[in-house]
């Protein structure tokens, strides 16, 4: 890992409060992309919130989170992302076979029109960097425009998380295959 853990007498107050918050919160750990943004407290604490907001606040459904996570982990190949995900995925209702399809660059066989529209706008994102308006349609009938923007804002933070543990080189994140 290209930056080491911050120890806890080397933290700023500022770094000290945003760290509390963290550990306090919702995730109940500081740890992932974390361990570089508190470099920047205010860096940390924002994206804090805003992931705090996307996970465990929104309008989405946990399937369509967990589902929407593990393809960005999947295509950016992080195995961190991957292996903390899946078994919150499992939990929330995407079976296991939809989780190894993923994993797999299968197509999962949905039953839901929420999680198929979901899975197949993020695909095309992913893939083409745009989306059809055939895809948008399908998608914006099946959740609506406040979990489109929702769903977008998710994909743009996890993207985000998964670039900063790749670039900063987490030992634990070694590609997929």
């Amino acid at each position: 890992m290209r930056l080491s853990i911050l120890q806890s007498a080397a933290l700023t107050r500022r770094q000290r409060e945003v760290y509390d918050r963290l550990a306090q919160g919702p995730r109940q750990a500081v740890g992932g992309p974390f361990i570089a943004w508190l470099r920047s407290p205010e860096l940390a604490d924002r994206a804090g919130r805003l992931g705090d907001f996307l996970r465990f606040e929104s309008s989405l459904p946990n399937t369509i989170i967990e589902i929407a996570i593990l393809m960005i982990a999947r295509s950016w190949n992080s195995s961190f992302v991957w292996c903390t995900h899946a078994p919150l995925a499992l939990e929330a209702g995407v079976s296991q076979g939809q989780i190894d399809a993923i994993e797999n660059g299968i197509d999962p066989d949905f039953v839901s029109d929420s999680e198929r529209s979901t899975y197949a706008l993020i695909t095309e994102l992913l893939e083409t960097k745009r989306v059809s308006e055939a895809t948008w349609n399908e998608a914006h009938e099946h959740l609506g425009e406040q979990e489109m923007v929702e769903l977008l804002g998710l994909a743009g933070y996890y993207m985000m998380v998964v670039m900063t543990i790749v670039a900063v080189d987490f030992a634990q994140d070694e590609p997929r295959a």
